[in-house]
């Protein structure tokens, strides 16, 4: 029972940690040009198709396309009857590429906090198609199959230029 108890209050105190330090780096990326963002995709992990909801800032430079930008975003990821919290921290760059790192936390996966490094390609810096290899992942319940620890992501992030 302690055990357990000692487990959340880890989970807690890290991502108490998580958030001060976005908190901490917000008024960094605010003073260089910043836009909101809106991020929305799917992959599918463990025959669930999951749904990604996210909000957050990014850089905007005025070269456009060219130019490499980054992004930092919270939200939830929805499988099945789950739903993960989820900090993205991304990039793209030399014009197609596009990586970030993502967290998550799955509750019902024991209280496991995952982390999602992940690479591909973009178009005009909207659409994304990436790998991503789930570090720490378990699966959802005891002797049942492992899960897959490799994903594949597609998804769209929308600038608000009037956010922010």
């Amino acid at each position: 029972m302690k055990t357990n108890k000692m487990k959340r209050i880890h989970i807690l105190k890290t991502l108490i940690g998580i958030v001060i330090m976005l908190t901490l780096l917000a008024p960094l990326a605010k003073a260089q040009e910043t836009t909101g963002v809106f991020k929305i995709g799917t992959t599918r992990l463990d025959a669930n198709r999951w749904v990604e909801v996210l909000g957050g800032f990014g850089s905007y430079n005025t070269r456009g396309i060219v130019a490499p930008n980054w992004g930092l975003a919270a939200g939830v990821e929805i499988g099945g009857d789950e739903i993960s919290p989820k900090i993205s921290l991304g990039a793209t760059w030399g014009v197609v590429f596009t990586s970030s790192l993502n967290l998550n936390y799955y509750p019902k996966r024991n209280h496991r906090l995952v982390v999602t490094p992940e690479i591909g390609l973009n178009i005009v810096k909207l659409f994304h198609f990436t790998y991503g290899y789930q570090i720490n992942q378990v699966n959802r319940f005891e002797g049942g199959p492992p899960p897959t620890r490799h994903r594949f992501s597609v998804f769209i992030t929308i600038p608000s230029l009037v956010l922010w």
